[in-house]
């Protein structure tokens, strides 16, 4: 509900709210905890998962499925 409030802003009103720190309203925020190398990796995998059930074309499941890839590959460079 409150991803679509931020549609009904007014150009006025829009000026305020296009940085990051957009007030108590925002359903942007930031985690408090650390994300695990492992934990990041299984939710690029289940990412993976359900792109192989979307009803696009095979070109753009391809593209997807080939950045998530180098994604993953990037996770992997680091060590924890």
């Amino acid at each position: 509900m409150l991803a679509n409030q931020h549609l009904l802003i007014s150009n006025s009103d829009n000026t305020s709210k296009n940085c990051l720190n957009r007030g108590i309203d925002s359903p942007i925020f930031m985690p408090k905890n650390q994300l695990e190398k492992e934990e990041l990796k299984v939710r690029v995998l289940k990412l993976k998962h359900e792109l192989g059930g979307e009803n696009y074309s095979e070109g753009i499941k391809f593209l997807a499925d080939k950045y998530l890839n180098k994604v993953l590959d990037t996770i992997d460079e680091y060590r924890y």
